[in-house]
């Protein structure tokens, strides 16, 4: 049955099983809909348009496919699915997510589908320990994905869902196997520079979307932290620890990244807890430099085996200087956040390194 949709302005081949009550969006990935079942009960209504060279009764397959697999934790379910009459279309009914505002599934006619890309908007950026929450809910709807065979090629802030208050990953508008074909190139910042679409490039855009929930800034400022987060009292206890976790999720060299979403569950949770960051004496300490450092007349000696990374600039062109002859930058004290700022640069990068002496031993002389 067609249902006449005057926000588009056209008739949709919406299936017969359901009342449209108003659309909710539109996109690349299709046109999703408020819809009543006959039972009475709302649910999202999805239309997919195939594809001329895709053959229906394959695609069809595939979401069945995936609809046994999104009965499981992390990933928005897909309740039935079908072709339309004229088999142009791929329809899904999927499971409705929260309302933004709070309200009961009875208002339908103020209904906003609780993304957490809305709620970044409306409510702020997330805290370390709800983002590593998040982030471990998506590790087990990757992994989930992965280990069938498949890639979601799409995660994003717009595409998590909050259903029964816990974040889920939905849209499987492009899920396919490591390496199919598809004519959408992906959204900026959250594709890796080398292009691929395969289990690694979901990690990667996973790490630009946790950045976007944690910092509020756009995943092509990543890897810039805000003055706030740098501040936060809890940077010592998580912070430091999820910053350098997305640094190596979003690194710009494959090789260097996680390779699998059951080892980023891993990092996150430590991440999550507090713990990767409880550095001690002996890491600091064994193997290092001496640095001196003139502060209030006092001299700090200090041995230092690494810094950690507070913000890495890649070189993305070609520079007119090559910094390969510089000297490694004297540290310098901030007495206000009771740190130590430090300045490395590497042919192709720099890196701004920051020593929290609070969880450093040292001593005067």
């Amino acid at each position: 049955m067609k249902t006449e949709d005057a926000s588009t302005g056209g008739a949709r081949p919406w299936p017969a099983d359901y009342t449209v009550l108003r659309q909710l969006s539109e996109g690349v990935g299709g046109i999703v809909a408020l819809a009543q079942r006959t039972d009475g009960q709302l649910a999202a209504l999805k239309l997919l348009r195939l594809a001329a060279e895709t053959s229906p009764d394959e695609a069809l397959k595939r979401h069945v496919r995936l609809r046994e697999l999104t009965q499981q934790e992390g990933l928005l379910r897909i309740r039935a699915c079908g072709l339309t009459r004229d088999r142009l279309w791929l329809w899904e009914e999927l499971e409705l997510a929260d309302d933004l505002e709070g309200r009961p599934p009875q208002f339908a006619e103020d209904y906003q589908p609780a993304t957490i890309r809305a709620e970044l908007i409306e409510r702020g950026p997330f805290t370390a320990e709800a983002v590593a929450s998040i982030g471990l809910s998506l590790c087990d709807a990757l992994n989930t994905l992965h280990s069938a065979g498949l890639v979601h090629r799409d995660v994003k802030p717009g595409n998590l869902f909050r259903v029964r208050g816990r974040v889920i990953l939905g849209d499987y508008g492009l899920t396919a196997p490591p390496g199919a074909p598809f004519d959408f190139k992906g959204t900026e910042g959250f594709v890796p520079s080398e292009g691929t679409a395969d289990a690694g490039a979901d990690l990667f855009a996973l790490g630009k979307t946790l950045y976007e929930l944690w910092t509020g800034c756009d995943r092509l400022e990543f890897p810039t932290l805000p003055k706030r987060i740098l501040d936060d009292p809890d940077w010592l206890k998580r912070g430091a620890a999820l910053n350098e976790l997305l640094l190596k999720v979003c690194s710009p060299r494959a090789h260097d990244r996680y390779h699998s979403a059951a080892k980023l569950a891993t990092g996150l949770q430590a991440a999550a807890s507090g713990h990767s960051r409880r550095i001690t004496r002996r890491q600091w300490l064994a193997a290092g430099a001496v640095t001196g450092l003139a502060a209030a007349g006092t001299g700090l000696g200090i041995q230092i085996a690494r810094w950690p990374p507070v913000a890495r600039w890649r070189q993305h062109k070609a520079w007119n200087y090559i910094p390969v002859e510089w000297a490694e930058q004297m540290p310098l004290l901030d007495e206000q956040r009771n740190c130590l700022f430090h300045l490395q640069c590497r042919p192709g990068e720099a890196v701004l390194g920051r020593l929290d002496l609070e969880s450093f031993e040292y001593r005067k002389r």
